[in-house]
C-alpha cells in the first residue's frame, strides 16, 4: 500500500503529537504555513504497521529517482463503473469492475488482466463503489481487527481494549 497525501489545514484533527502544539504547529515552527504535507507517522504509529506486517510506503515513494522505472510502468489503474453503467473490456493497463463488486473479488480480475502487475491504482471514489465483503466473517473481522490496531497510537489506546 501507498499512503494518500496526508494534509493538515488547521481544522478538525491534529497530529498524534497534540499535547505539544501550538496553534496546531510545533513550538518552533510558529510561522509554517498552512497546510502543510505531514508524514505518515505523524498520523499513525508506523512501527505498530510493521509488527503486523503491513506492507506500505509513503506517498512520495514512486518520486523517488531510485524506484525502477519498470516498477512504475507496471501499473493498473482500477475503477468501478457508476450504478447500472456498462463496464470497459479490461487491458494490462486498466480494469473496470462493476459497481458493487465485493472487494474479495478485486485481486483475482486485476491479476487476470495483468498476472506481473506491480501497482495497482485506485481512487477513494472507485473504492466507495466497492462492496466491502471480503470473502467470509472470517476474513472481515481480520481485517477489522488489523485495521483497529494499526489505526490507533498509543495516545488514544482505549483501555478497554486489548493491546494486541
Amino acid at each position: 500500500m501507498i499512503s494518500a497525501r496526508l494534509t493538515y489545514d488547521g481544522g478538525h484533527f491534529s497530529d498524534r503529537y497534540w499535547g505539544f502544539l501550538s496553534k496546531c504547529r510545533m513550538p518552533f515552527t510558529p510561522g509554517m504555513p498552512l497546510p502543510f504535507a505531514c508524514p505518515m507517522d505523524a498520523l499513525y504509529e508506523t512501527p505498530r504497521w510493521n509488527k503486523k506486517g503491513v506492507r506500505y510506503r509513503e506517498h512520495t515513494f514512486l518520486d523517488n529517482p531510485h524506484v525502477p522505472a519498470a516498477l512504475k510502468r507496471n501499473r493498473v489503474t482500477l475503477t468501478v463503473a457508476l450504478p447500472g453503467q456498462p463496464v470497459a473490456a479490461p487491458t494490462a493497463d486498466t480494469v473496470e469492475l462493476p459497481y458493487g463488486t465485493p472487494l474479495s473479488e478485486v485481486r483475482a480480475a486485476v491479476l487476470k488482466a495483468n498476472p506481473g502487475v506491480r501497482l495497482v491504482q485506485v481512487a477513494n471514489a472507485d473504492l466507495r463503489r466497492l462492496c466491502r465483503w471480503l470473502g467470509s466473517r472470517k476474513a472481515a473481522e481480520d481485517f477489522n481487527t488489523l485495521t483497529r490496531y494499526i489505526s490507533r497510537s498509543r495516545l488514544t489506546y482505549d483501555l478497554g481494549e486489548a493491546y494486541l
